[in-house]
């Protein structure tokens, strides 16, 4: 058997292309491949952690006194963010326009949990949550990619409806909690911080009451790990969530390696695939002129514009040995000729 390598760099793209996805057109094709695999990748690790389209952290404000709801938006322009330049960015944002009345002050605190302390200065009484919609699709929830899941709070953590009757009043002063169809009071709510949502009490005294940290540390990179895919492929397949019927099934993906990102930001991703590592994919032997290579970020999302820089990779084709063949042919080619000359002088 024999093997081609195929180096792939993403600064050749055509101009128009705008996207992490690499079209290659070979001078001469690849025949007689029976499989292809990637074995070398590198890329730097500046893809943006906060993207478009999912770069807003949204906070609700309920008025149990006279019922009134303040819902407010915060928007952080796309890029690149370290966990403190995250921090100031949403500290300015914070403090040029509150919540209603209630003010929001976000820290960093020794173990790398994002703390939120939110305040009401005015005496009525005063519930904010961190808002992020409910995800209803079958592909993957872009909750896992939002500001506030980067900053460590997880889904459960985070209120997924914005209803007007969400947090009440029981007539008595006190605040009643309405969600999924049950209604709880606020004692018995937030005593259990791991499987509600956080219940701030931005007008309270009691500091631990408007005081409330991430469940996780904060994190830089985008993702875990990326995905190098081409349409050489169609072997692979992998779960997605239908969050609508709440069921796991299984897709075909067009997956060539996944890379883990194992470096800080503002690094260099290196991955060098060896036999244990590298997925063998089989080819069918069809000649091979042109193939596409894309990388995507753990959604399956290709990047675009300045969201990533250029990458490069090696794909490693193991091809039929021709050249054993053709001499297995040229003997029995002469083991005929051979029969045919014995038989023919009667030996």
């Amino acid at each position: 058997m024999g093997y081609e390598y195929i180096n792939v760099d993403s600064k050749h793209r055509n101009k128009h292309e705008n996207k992490s996805e690499i079209k290659v057109h070979l001078s001469s094709p690849i025949l007689h491949a029976k499989s292809v695999r990637l074995i070398g990748f590198s890329a730097p690790n500046e893809f943006f952690n906060v993207i478009k389209g999912n770069n807003e952290i949204k906070f609700n404000e309920y008025n149990i006194t006279n019922g009134n709801v303040s819902l407010k938006t915060y928007t952080i322009t796309p890029g690149l963010y370290s966990v403190d330049e995250l921090i100031t960015q949403l500290n300015v944002l914070f403090s040029a326009s509150p919540v209603g009345t209630s003010t929001i002050l976000a820290s960093r605190l020794a173990n790398n949990k994002i703390q939120f302390v939110i305040s009401a200065a005015s005496s009525t009484n005063k519930r904010v949550v961190v808002y992020y919609p409910k995800y209803t699709g079958d592909k993957n929830d872009p909750f896992f990619q939002s500001i506030v899941f980067r900053l460590g709070f997880y889904r459960r953590q985070v209120v997924d409806t914005d209803e007007s009757g969400l947090i009440t009043n029981d007539g008595a002063g006190n605040a009643l909690v309405n969600y999924d169809g049950i209604q709880t009071t606020e004692a018995n709510w937030i005593i259990d911080t791991e499987n509600n949502f956080l219940l701030w009490n931005s007008s309270s005294t009691n500091l631990s009451l408007k005081t409330f940290n991430g469940q996780y540390i904060a994190y830089e990179s985008l993702c875990s790990h990326l995905f190098i895919k081409s349409d050489l492929v169609r072997d692979f397949h992998s779960t997605v969530k239908d969050s609508a019927n709440d069921i796991v099934f299984t897709t075909q993906r067009n997956i060539l390696q996944k890379i883990d990102v194992d470096v800080n930001i503002h690094s260099y991703i290196h991955y060098r695939g060896n036999l244990t590592e590298a997925i063998v994919h089989s080819l069918s032997g069809q000649p091979i002129s042109h193939f596409t290579i894309q990388l995507t970020d753990d959604h399956h999302n290709l990047f675009e514009g300045s969201a990533f820089k250029n990458f490069s990779c090696i794909l490693m084709f193991e091809t039929h040995d021709n050249l054993a063949s053709t001499r297995l042919n040229e003997k029995v080619i002469e083991n005929n000729q051979r029969s045919l000359f014995l038989a023919s002088h009667n030996c």
